[in-house]
């Protein structure tokens, strides 16, 4: 015999499509509506970040600066400032003026101890320079730049004439730039050492070198006669040699006429 179930329809809930669509397209109005809202605020938050006056950078202070060009480091200052980060963001922005791009902008010309940056949120930047010592002076071609202790060239010259400096020419007039070596730091130790020594005897006017040998060096003089160097011996021995040749009468007689005093041949010293 057949069983029949009866089920009890009488409380059960039949879901309205047309409800469901409708809350369905509620629920896609009000994302679609939160998203524009968040796409709005990131547009607006990036404007008032790094377009709206809030930010913009309204003075910049610089010190520490001696020696190189004050005009010249302002202008490479200011043509970063106004320069564009990814074509469309000013850096005169204190949010995006950066320390490591002002570096790398600023190593173009100058090789400096250090660069520090500091901000004064929201518009003002204070930059201050450590400047490298030089006193040494590179002549290469029309060229001329400044030099640290160990060759390396710091800066060009704005002029290679200047009071207790030494003066190198470069006899082969090889190419150089900022940031790159010269001459060895053992060698240019060297002819600081020569510099130093003929204090007292003879005023130094240029040093003649060619990187690619020989090891000598060939000093000019303001006394019009020039002095030959050996790099390899002991300089101390060879500047007090000349001191006692030119203590000798004779040589004080002929000084006028002499063209030369080549040192780099141990106790023999000519002369011309």
């Amino acid at each position: 015999m057949s069983q029949f179930i009866k089920k009890d329809y009488k409380n059960l809930e039949l879901a309205n499509p047309r409800k469901i669509k409708e809350a369905g397209q509620k629920k896609k109005q009000l994302l679609k509506a939160v998203g524009w809202v968040g796409v709005a605020g990131v547009i607006l938050l990036v404007y008032w970040l790094f377009f709206s006056p809030q930010f913009k950078i309204q003075e910049i202070n610089i010190g520490g600066i001696n020696k190189i060009s004050r005009d010249k480091f302002d202008k490479i200052v200011n043509d970063y400032r106004y320069s564009l980060k990814w074509l469309i963001f000013s850096r005169n922005n204190t949010l995006i003026f950066s320390e490591a791009g002002l570096k790398q902008r600023v190593g173009q010309s100058y090789l400096l101890e250090n660069i520090e940056v500091e901000k004064d949120f929201p518009a003002y930047v204070e930059i201050w320079v450590e400047e490298k010592d030089s006193n040494i002076v590179w002549l290469t071609g029309s060229m001329c730049f400044n030099l640290d202790q160990d060759g390396m060239a710091i800066e060009n010259c704005e002029s290679a004439v200047r009071a207790n400096i030494i003066r190198i020419k470069d006899d082969a007039d090889n190419p150089v730039a900022v940031g790159k070596g010269t001459v060895s730091p053992a060698t240019l130790a060297q002819m600081i050492k020569i510099q130093e020594l003929l204090a007292g005897i003879v005023k130094p006017d240029i040093f003649y070198y060619h990187v690619d040998g020989p090891y000598s060096v060939r000093v000019t003089t303001e006394q019009n006669y020039e002095v030959y160097f050996n790099l390899e011996e002991g300089i101390e021995l060879q500047v007090e040699r000349l001191r006692l040749l030119l203590a000798q009468e004779e040589i004080q007689q002929k000084l006028p006429q002499i063209k030369y005093f080549d040192l780099r041949f141990g106790e023999k010293i000519y002369y011309q």
